[in-house]
């Protein structure tokens, strides 16, 4: 059981200090970049390259590793019931689609996009 325990944690924190990361470097405008400037006193590096790789982890990359650890921070927290994957897949699935509705009724900040939902959901079946 520790080391499900240890390799949930792990596919947990990889996938948000990955997401952490690309936050950081590639974009300009984030709430986290802000919070780094006035904490640190500077602004880390931009990188940008002008390519579908690029486009793909700026629109689609991060909102996939934030539902791949969710999925997993669900499943161990629900390892209790009787159907675990069920349970963690629909509240995973459910969750994300009330985020990507949150942005387009303004709710939350963000933009509303259906390849998010696509990309989230895919990222949830492969966790």
């Amino acid at each position: 059981m520790k080391k499900k325990c240890i390799f949930y944690t792990l596919n947990i924190f990889i996938s948000l200090v990955i997401g952490l990361i690309i936050y950081l470097f590639c974009y300009r405008t984030t709430y986290i970049n802000s919070v780094f400037t006035e904490v640190f006193g500077f602004s880390l590096p931009y990188i940008y390259f002008d390519n579908a790789f690029h486009r793909f982890i700026t629109c689609w990359a991060c909102d996939m590793l934030w539902a791949y650890s969710l999925t997993f921070a669900l499943y161990l927290c629900f390892q209790v019931f009787k159907h675990p994957l069920i349970i963690t897949s629909v509240t995973s699935s459910v969750f994300a689609i009330i985020i990507e509705l949150l942005q387009i009724n303004n709710i939350i900040n963000g933009t509303f996009d259906i390849l998010d939902i696509i990309t989230e959901l895919l990222a949830i079946a492969l966790a």
